[in-house]
């Protein structure tokens, strides 16, 4: 194949080279070619291969077997890091091929807060606050507490469950002309135990 490489100031050894390999990579049976960036530490006279683009686009860093389209290997800890300016956004998106804007985990510099969203059209869905650690889901204002549930459509639940023993308790949004939360709580047999209503009647064990 072919090499490109840089030697020393005294040309004594190469620094770094290049290379164009035909039949290698999983497919080297049928003729794929691979490139190969190798890279020479000063602590060591000989080149490591630092990053290989393998016949079929998967590019490896520290690893010269890539299995997926980006893969990157350390024998110690690996970091993948994405940088911002002081008052911009670091984000990560996924999509798919008719919409590539789909979804995102967005640092917020200005904020300083964390912004997960399954659905890039509808907002944030979870929101981390990095200056205390509060979580928000359904709303990114106003996160005084650990943890507030934000909802604003009439059925919507927060539930607690034991799938082991049973067990089970939820909260509901309830819209209409009395607005307000329902609690209910099951015991293990699926029976409603306790039903509190921030408005009208609430009971314990049945009773009225």
């Amino acid at each position: 194949g072919l090499v490109i490489n840089a030697t020393r100031h005294d040309g004594s050894n190469y620094r770094g080279y290049v290379d164009f390999l035909a039949g290698r990579g999983s497919d080297a049976t049928n003729g794929g070619a691979s490139m190969r960036f190798f890279t020479q530490p000063r602590s060591s006279a000989a080149p490591i291969q630092a990053l290989t683009l393998q016949y079929d686009g998967k590019v490896g860093i520290g690893t010269n077997a890539p299995e997926t389209l980006t893969h990157l290997y350390s024998a110690s800890d690996t970091t993948l890091r994405i940088t911002a300016g002081t008052s911009s956004n670091a984000l990560l998106n996924f999509g798919d091929s008719s919409d590539t804007d789909r979804a995102y985990i967005n640092y917020s510099n200005s904020t300083d807060r964390l912004y997960l969203s399954a659905l890039n059209t509808r907002g944030a869905d979870i929101t981390i606050d990095g200056g205390t650690g509060n979580v928000g889901i359904g709303t990114a204002s106003s996160i005084t507490s650990k943890l507030k549930v934000e909802a604003s459509t009439d059925g919507d639940k927060l539930s607690l469950e034991n799938t082991s023993t049973g067990g089970r308790a939820f909260w509901t949004w309830v819209a209409g002309a009395s607005y307000g939360v329902t609690q209910q709580m099951y015991d293990n047999t699926n029976t409603l135990k306790v039903f509190i209503r921030s408005y009208g009647d609430s009971y314990f064990n049945g009773g009225n």
